[in-house]
């Protein structure tokens, strides 16, 4: 990061920075005071409560080819995949703005599903705050931040909660296959053939 502009003369969002040394950090740091999200000390994906729907949210940004790959998936409490998504975005925002765009449009999609009970998972640690915080934004994020509130008030019971990029590999995967197509792939009821 820090020879992002020595080397490549990119000059990097702040909120993109700050996330990233979070996410790289953390592990290192001690606990202080009560977290705002759920820590848990599993590696690997769990399971949602029962009645409740887990949605796991990935962007992947590449500044130097101006490209963006996102993917997301959908599971129930039995482990069944639901609905996994992957989509090449034409738009270029920061890192912070396009995990927003994927879980506002992921949250559109699923409430078609009639879907009732979500929890929201996503390695963005900044913006799952700035979600669970439920205050006004003057950030550049702060209208999203607002479209995704009010659609998470459509469910009957919600969550948003931090996870760490260990345990959200398959919306991560999700992203960087997004990189072998040209627009979206959806798959409802069905695992991808490069998951199983």
């Amino acid at each position: 990061m820090r020879n992002k502009w020595a080397i490549e003369k990119v000059l990097l969002d702040p909120f993109q920075v700050a996330n990233n040394a979070i996410n790289t950090f953390k592990p290192c740091l001690p606990v202080s005071g009560e977290p705002s999200f759920t820590l848990h000390k599993a590696r690997c994906w769990q399971v949602p409560p029962s009645g409740f729907y887990k949605l796991n949210v990935d962007a992947a940004l590449f500044f130097y080819l101006k490209k963006v790959r996102v993917g997301a998936v959908l599971r129930d409490g039995k482990r069944e995949m639901v609905m996994a998504v992957s989509k090449a975005e034409n738009e270029l925002h920061d890192p912070e703005s396009m995990e927003l765009i994927v879980m506002l449009r992921r949250l559109q999609f699923i409430l078609q599903l009639g879907i009732s009970k979500i929890i929201l998972e996503s390695d963005s640690l900044l913006m799952v705050e700035a979600l669970n915080a439920n205050q006004e934004s003057l950030s550049l994020q702060g209208n999203l931040l607002k479209e995704v509130r009010s659609l998470l008030h459509c469910f009957e019971d919600q969550k948003v909660q931090h996870v760490c990029r260990s345990r959200n590999q398959v919306a991560n995967t999700l992203a960087k296959h997004a990189w072998s197509i040209s627009d979206t792939e959806l798959w409802m009821g069905t695992i991808p053939p490069f998951l199983s």
